[in-house]
C-alpha cells in the first residue's frame, strides 16, 4: 500500500492549494474529493456567481447605451438564461481543468470518493483504507437549513440551484440579506426579476458598518429591490409552482422562486471526527491552534471547516 506524507480531505481553495504546496516541498500527497475539484468557490460560489453578474452588468450597459450615442430599440435587449448559464459552465469547466492540470503536474494523486476517519490518524475512502502520515481536513461548508424553510431544489432553493436556472423567474424572494443574498438580489434585479429581500436583523449586511449598509440599501431600493428588515420568515412552502411564505408578523406573500441564503455550516458530520479524537468548538467548527493543528496528533484543518473568515482566499492563505 502506498504511504502518503499528507492526505488532504477536500479539493477546494484550501485543499488543492495545500496539496500543491506540500508537493512543491517534496511531500507525496493524496487529495481526496467526493465531488468536483475546486470546491464551493469554483463550482457553486465565487466564480460562477461573478460570471453571471458579468452578464447582468453587460445588460445594464446595453440598456444605458443611448447615453453614449448607441441606440438599442426598446425591448431588444433581454436575458437568455440558458446562454448565461452555458457561459458560466464553460468558465467553471475551464478553470477546473486548469487546476487538475496543476495537480497532475505536481504529482498530486487525486482520489475520488468520500473520506472518513476509522480511528486516530486513520482514514478510509469509500471503505478502503488510505495510509497517510499527516491528514489535513479541508472539507468546507454547506448551507444552513432553517425550520419551516426546507428547500426542494426547484421552487425553494439555495444559490446552488439558482446558478442553474435556465429561465429567469419573474419574482424572487431572498431569505437572508447577507453578502450572498444581496449579490444575487442585485444580479437578478438587473436581469429583470422582481426581488424581495427578507433579513432578520435591523439592516442588510449585518457584519458591515451601518453607513455602508445604509448606502447599499438605498442603491438597491433605487433599482427597485424591496428590502424587509427586522423580520423573519415563519414558514414557506411550494404550491402550484410558486413559493408561498408567511412572515413572523402574519403577512402572507408569494413569489415564483424563493432562495434561502441564511449562512453556512461546516461539513463535518460524515467525517467521524469523534473516532479520530478531533475536538469541535461549541458552534461545530473544527478546533485548531495557531498552526492549524487539531486536538488529534498529525491531523490539521483549514478553511471554512474551522470557521471565520469563511472565504476562499482565506482558506488558500
Amino acid at each position: 500500500m502506498t504511504v502518503f506524507n499528507l492526505a488532504v480531505i477536500g479539493a477546494g481553495p484550501g485543499g488543492y492549494v495545500a496539496a500543491i504546496r506540500a508537493s512543491q516541498l517534496g511531500a507525496k500527497v493524496a487529495l481526496i474529493e467526493r465531488a468536483e475539484i475546486g470546491g464551493v468557490c469554483l463550482n457553486s460560489g465565487c466564480i460562477p456567481t461573478k460570471a453571471m453578474i458579468a452578464s447582468a452588468h453587460t445588460l445594464e450597459a446595453v440598456r444605458g447605451a443611448a447615453r453614449f450615442g448607441i441606440v438599442v430599440p426598446d425591448g431588444a435587449a433581454f436575458v437568455d438564461m440558458g446562454r448565461v448559464v452555458a457561459r458560466k459552465d464553460e468558465i467553471v469547466s475551464g478553470l477546473r481543468n486548469g487546476i487538475a492540470t496543476l495537480l497532475k503536474g505536481r504529482g498530486v494523486e487525486i482520489v475520488k470518493g468520500s473520506a472518513s476517519f476509522s480511528g486516530p490518524g486513520k482514514i478510509v475512502v469509500d471503505g478502503d483504507a488510505l495510509d497517510a502520515e499527516n491528514i489535513l481536513i479541508a472539507t468546507g461548508s454547506t448551507w444552513i437549513d432553517l425550520p419551516g424553510l426546507s428547500t426542494d431544489g426547484e421552487t425553494i432553493v439555495t444559490s446552488d440551484e439558482a446558478l442553474r436556472w435556465k429561465s429567469l423567474p419573474k419574482s424572487v424572494a431572498i431569505v437572508g440579506g447577507g453578502v450572498i443574498g444581496c449579490e444575487f438580489a442585485c444580479m437578478l434585479s438587473a436581469m429583470g426579476s422582481e426581488v424581495t429581500i427578507i433579513e432578520a436583523t435591523p439592516s442588510i449586511l449585518p457584519p458591515v458598518e451601518k453607513a455602508v449598509s445604509r448606502l447599499l440599501a438605498r442603491a438597491m431600493k433605487g433599482k427597485g429591490i424591496r428590502i424587509l428588515t427586522g423580520i423573519t420568515v415563519k414558514e414557506a412552502k411550494a404550491e402550484d409552482g410558486r413559493a408561498l411564505y408567511e412572515l413572523a408578523d402574519g403577512t402572507k406573500l408569494d413569489a415564483e422562486k424563493m432562495m434561502v441564503a441564511v449562512g453556512r455550516r461546516p461539513l463535518t458530520k460524515e467525517l467521524g471526527l469523534e473516532t479520530a479524537g478531533v475536538a469541535l468548538t461549541d458552534r461545530g467548527f473544527v478546533k485548531v491552534d495557531g498552526h492549524f493543528a487539531t486536538s488529534a496528533t498529525n491531523v490539521y484543518a483549514i478553511g471554512d471547516v474551522i470557521g471565520n473568515p469563511m472565504l476562499a482566499h482565506a482558506a488558500s492563505a
